[in-house]
């Protein structure tokens, strides 16, 4: 059960990032350019090793039949992430942090020993990376890591920066539980999924802080982005069944359409009705990321079910129930979400028609 919740995790995830960074790059100013590049980067880096293991969980071989997948997978995330805190730190300057030459030339010379070491034959990339070597080309990236939490805690009074100090600090805590003790203890693996968890906080703090909170317009926004992750989704489904070779119906053919009308054509709507009713929608901010992230979950049940189908061979790794359940409990948030997400819409006119 853990694995289709990890499954589930991860695709919501991936669909999360993505969502945030092509927000960002809708939004003006050069910290906004900067985070949308952090985030999309991650996404597509963590992509990398994580679609492999959605894939290795849904089907007979395992994780250990898509061994080189994985592991090449982690050595790109292992570079995309150094590249990713390379870009926080220049955000840490643009927002105003102490950016010294000195502190700037530590980041590029940890930068570089980081991606030597990870570039070295002996990681064995593609078979099983040997402990040691797994320990040795993390020291850089630790080392940057603990030198990115104290500045930015330095500098904690610029908003935003304290929280963000906190939240790199546990990613690091995590990341290092797993690195250090997960090949003796493999249940240690797991602790990924706060150390990503401390990823979606950090961009969603550095989201509000440069996006600020939910509008009208921010809906008009999210309306462009969920087209894009249609169009996104719309090529993975083209692609990923080209390259298997696999004609028959599935699941993931409906995950871009569904983004396409529950998330574009259905913000695009609400960004409208309060054009037409002159509401601002900051009363929506929460219950528009709810309905976001419900749209998210949705699609994730979509993609599983439709790899899973092609992945499987037919064979019953899982019982149907369970999957039908997930898939349910998405269905349940989506139609709460919308509802609720509706209802909130329509509460500050009447509220304005009783007081007339």
């Amino acid at each position: 059960m853990f694995k289709i919740v990890e499954v589930y995790f991860d695709l919501v995830y991936l669909l999360l990032m993505m969502g945030f960074g092509l927000a960002l790059l809708l939004e003006k100013g050069k910290r906004a350019k900067l985070l949308a590049a952090m985030a999309i980067l991650l996404d597509l880096g963590d992509a990398c090793h994580l679609l492999p293991r959605v894939y290795g969980h849904l089907s007979p071989g395992g994780l250990a039949g898509n061994q080189m997948y994985l592991s090449y997978g982690q050595m790109i995330t292992s570079l995309t992430m150094s590249v990713f805190y390379l870009l926080y730190f220049y955000y840490y300057r643009v927002a105003g942090g102490k950016a010294t030459k000195e502190r700037q030339w530590l980041i590029y010379g940890l930068l570089a020993l980081r991606v030597v070491l990870v570039l070295l034959p002996g990681n064995n990339w593609g078979g099983e990376s040997p402990y040691a070597m797994g320990l040795i080309r993390n020291i850089p990236f630790l080392i940057m890591g603990l030198a990115l939490v104290a500045w930015t805690y330095g500098d904690g009074k610029i908003p935003g920066f304290k929280r963000a100090s906190y939240l790199i600090a546990a990613s690091f805590f995590f990341y290092a539980l797993v690195v250090i003790v997960s090949p003796f203890i493999p249940a240690f693996g797991a602790f990924m999924l706060p150390k990503t968890v401390c990823y979606i906080l950090l961009v969603d703090c550095l989201y509000e802080k440069e996006a600020g909170k939910i509008n009208e317009r921010k809906i008009g926004k999210g309306a462009v982005v969920c087209l894009e992750l249609g169009l996104l989704l719309g090529a993975l489904y083209r692609e990923f069944t080209r390259i298997n070779g696999f004609t028959e119906r599935t699941t993931l053919s409906l995950a871009h359409p569904h983004m396409l009308l529950l998330g574009a054509v259905f913000s695009f709507a609400l960004f409208l009705y309060l054009r037409v009713e002159k509401q601002d929608g900051r009363n929506l901010h929460r219950n528009y990321r709810f309905y976001l992230l419900t749209i998210y979950y949705f699609i994730a049940s979509l993609v599983i079910r439709g790899i899973y189908t092609l992945a499987s061979g037919g064979a019953a790794l899982y019982p149907d129930a369970a999957l039908s359940g997930m898939a349910g409990l998405g269905h349940i948030a989506l139609t709460v979400s919308m509802i609720a997400l509706t209802l909130k819409a329509r509460k500050e006119p009447e509220a304005m028609e009783q007081t007339a």
